[in-house]
């Protein structure tokens, strides 16, 4: 076995947001830690000096070259713009720490793209499963929801629905060391350089549907369907929503569902890649049910048709091979116990083709094949080779009293199956190599199982391994007289979670005001409190960084954060290596070992005589050898004026950013925010650590107005262009507003009957919660920078700049 006793250096590195257009701020925080080997323990301890960092934009370009010192938590923090002219795609920022030899690679986004303004989804219901008939008609209903980030929802949207159902693999779970559905010999799907699966594969017609959202933004259709092929196959129908806006901007989401041909699937494994003609060909078979259960009582049909040559001679004394066939039926029951065996005898040389057919309470077929098995011994006169077998090594079942993780300080209780008995056990315990000492125990005479205790350390967090050996004998398959057993082997091996919570901070983020919702431009008191999970206690001198941004910008990329207990408590590795020298001895009867030593003693003679032929060459062989080397050592030495409008436009995605706070002794830190002009709704993350102990908060709340006003302009104009800008104007209340809705531009022409006019409006009544697209359309003046300002009026004068 192999212990790793190296202490390592560890970085966890993030942004804010994952996506940025030119012209942005970039703002990274970052951790290093030195994982250091404590005993068994592997613990994180801060990391001290200062960082060599570079940016590079996504051409490889140097952006920028700096220094940045760790500060007393390990930790780090930068910020930079991006130039307006960046080139897009994956920017990149190494850091270096060249005192301790460490270093990583941080990767950014940097595209343009329009922010988008609402979320859809989808599900199917009922969630049962689904199962196909020939008679009935079945259905299931498809919806989609739109929702702003704002608050409200997408009502009067467009849908377009596009339903397409296929064919597919299903695989009952558990249950992936049989082959279900359709497969072929490993030859033929190199030759082709394809799956049977593929070619097989079917793809129906698909079918649009169109619609509107409701009030809630939902909308719904309703999908029939009955039997199927007569080859009965999984079929997996997907449906597509395209929800479009009022402004044109359209999002997709899609949902999918299986169609089951059958309640039981048939599974098999084959014990060998191919057979050979006249040989018992070995085969294990399974009925389960969706959820990978096995199925008691169940017939199995086995078909197997072969497809060889028969040599024979013509009227003319010549050979000729005729194709001939050999079809073969089989029956079994299921068991619900274990595989049952299907085994056929080919008598053939060449290709078979081998179906296994099982049906349901309702007489639905679920059917599994392997295509182009292949059996050796055709017309060729096939050499007869000493079988030869080694110890087989069997497979030990491990049962652990816990399903999901320990507590350090837990009992670990481990129930282990054993395939034969007697026989000794030795259980090790590998967390980067190997912990504690051996687990002795033995399985008694009669016996099929055994357990062993042993106590669940810290220093194991978060897991480990437990390899179990099994060593003894058993009877051989042909007993001959006074012979001993032969010798058994088996192993096994099981991964066991020890929880991180001992390190585990809980991180409390709330907000002050009582309000679920906020205002743009106003300022918000938000609190963060940090305790132990173990015990609530609180912690104070904890480093904390606050990150408050725009959901919109992070559903573009899913953009989420790690937590920090996650990266630097990581998984530790197997590193024992296990030898076995009994499943390289072979197994022979009388007769073999008579046979062998014979075998053995001419080999030995012949080595004799070889050795001598060659006594001098092999000199030779040498001095070539050290010629060549010193030649290659010898050969290794070379070598405008614009006019301002004051206008609602603060709208960066990011609406704080203070990247270190440190609790006081109640575990507590406020920050005061104020909030820039989006109608979004913002996710709050708050990530908390010292040196051993990690923590990851995540709140969000919306910013909204009584009445929306959304804008959607084109992002650039040319000179001489003309355009129509649509504005959406949303109301969040209850009750009809009659609005007063107005534009006024600088450097642009509003295209109206009048000339030089700077402004222009409409006067509509807007229905509860309901939304209205109006549309504004304008030319250009002179190149250079247009600004434009959408006012709404309500009957009492307030007025709402966007």
């Amino acid at each position: 076995h192999h212990k790793s006793y190296f202490n390592v250096y560890v970085w966890h590195v993030f942004n804010d947001r994952g996506l940025y257009k030119p012209n942005e701020d970039v703002h990274i925080k970052g951790y290093v830690r030195l994982l250091k080997v404590e005993s068994e323990a592997k613990l994180p301890s801060y990391a001290r000096g200062t960082i060599d960092y570079t940016i590079k934009d996504p051409r490889g370009q140097k952006l920028e070259e700096s220094k940045v010192r760790l500060n007393d938590y390990g930790a780090f923090d930068i910020k930079f713009k991006l130039p307006d002219n960046v080139s897009l795609g994956n920017g990149s920022i190494y850091f270096n720490l060249p005192d301790l030899a460490t270093n990583t690679t941080h990767y950014f986004k940097v595209q343009e793209f329009r922010k988008p303004e609402y979320e859809v989804s989808s599900m199917h219901r009922p969630t049962i499963p689904h199962y196909c008939h020939s008679t009935t008609d079945e259905y299931v209903i498809v919806t989609c929801e739109g929702k702003l980030f704002a608050g409200g929802y997408l009502n009067d949207a467009n849908v377009q629905w596009t339903v397409k159902p296929e064919t597919t693999q299903f695989t009952p779970p558990e249950r992936s060391d049989y082959t279900f559905g359709r497969a072929e010999q490993f030859v033929w799907r190199y030759r082709y350089n394809n799956s049977s699966q593929t070619q097989n594969k079917i793809s129906y017609p698909a079918e649009t549907f169109q619609g509107k959202t409701n009030n809630k933004g939902l909308h719904e259709i309703k999908i029939n369907y009955h039997g199927i092929e007569q080859e009965p196959r999984t079929t997996v129908v997907r449906a597509l929503a395209a929800i479009t806006d009022l402004n044109y901007q359209t999002q997709e989401t899609q949902t999918e569902f299986i169609i089951h041909p059958c309640t039981y699937y048939v599974g098999f494994k084959l014990i060998s890649n191919y057979g050979k003609k006249d040989k018992p060909v070995q085969t294990k078979v399974i009925v389960t049910d969706i959820d990978g259960n096995l199925i008691d009582n169940v017939l199995i049909e086995c078909k197997v048709i072969g497809n060889g040559n028969e040599k024979n001679e013509d009227e003319n004394g010549l050979i000729v091979f005729e194709p001939v066939k050999d079809d073969q039926t089989l029956t079994i029951v299921s068991s619900n116990k274990d595989a049952v065996n299907i085994d056929f005898t080919p008598k053939l040389g060449g290709s078979y083709n081998i179906s296994y057919s099982v049906k349901d309470e309702q007489g639905r077929l679920a059917m599994s094949f392997y295509d182009n098995y292949y059996i050796s011994g055709g017309y060729e006169n096939e050499i007869e080779k000493q079988k030869v077998d080694f110890i087989p090594t069997d497979t030990i079942t491990i049962i652990p009293n816990e399903t999901k993780h320990y507590q350090p300080n837990d009992i670990c209780e481990l129930l282990i199956l054993a395939p034969f008995s007697p026989a000794s056990g030795l259980v090790i315990l590998d967390c980067d190599g190997q912990v504690s000492q051996p687990i002795q125990f033995q399985i008694e005479s009669g016996k099929d199982s055994a357990t062993v205790e042993f106590r669940i350390s810290k220093d194991w967090i978060p897991g480990f391994t437990v390899h179990t050996e099994l060593t003894g004998s058993i009877p051989r398959e042909i007993e001959v007289t006074d012979s001993l057993h032969r010798p058994a082997i088996a192993t096994g091996s099981v991964s066991l979670k020890v929880s991180r919570d001992i390190y585990k901070l809980n991180v409390l983020i709330n907000t002050k005001e009582t309000d679920e919702s906020f205002t743009p431009s106003s300022i918000i008191h938000i609190g963060v409190d940090v305790t132990q999970h173990a015990n609530n206690a609180a912690m104070d001198t904890v480093e904390v960084c606050l990150i408050i941004v725009d959901e919109a910008i992070l559903s573009l990329t899913g953009h989420t954060l790690l937590s920090p207990l996650d990266i630097f408590y990581p998984d530790r590795s197997t590193k024992i290596i296990q030898y076995h020298g009994r499943n390289r001895c072979l197994l022979f009867n009388i007769q073999d070992i008579e046979k062998f030593k014979k075998d053995m003693q001419e080999r030995h003679a012949h080595c004799i005589i070889e050795e001598m032929d060659m006594e001098y060459t092999g000199s030779s062989m040498k001095m070539e050898c050290a010629k060549g080397m010193s030649r290659s050592r010898r050969g290794a030495g070379g070598g405008g004026g614009e006019q301002k409008i004051a206008v609602r436009s603060n709208f960066n995605p990011l609406a704080h950013w203070i990247p270190s706070a440190i609790t006081n002794s109640s575990g507590h830190a406020t920050f005061e925010v104020k909030l820039p002009d989006n109608l979004t709704r913002y996710r709050v993350w708050a990530l908390a650590a010292n040196d051993k102990q990690y923590g990851l908060g995540e709140t969000s709340f919306t910013v909204q107005l009584p009445v929306m006003v959304r804008p959607s302009p084109p992002r650039f104009l040319n000179y001489g262009d003309k355009a129509h800008f649509s504005v959406i104007l949303q109301n969040q209340t209850d009750q009809s507003l009659p609005l007063h809705v107005g534009l006024r531009a600088s450097n642009a022409e509003l295209l109206t009957s009048e000339t030089n006019q700077e402004g222009i409006g409409y006067s509509i009544v807007l229905k509860a919660s309901k939304r209205v697209v109006v549309t504004f359309s304008v030319s250009t003046v002179h190149s250079g920078i247009a600004r434009f300002q959408f006012l709404i009026s309500t009957v009492n004068n307030k007025t709402s700049a966007s």
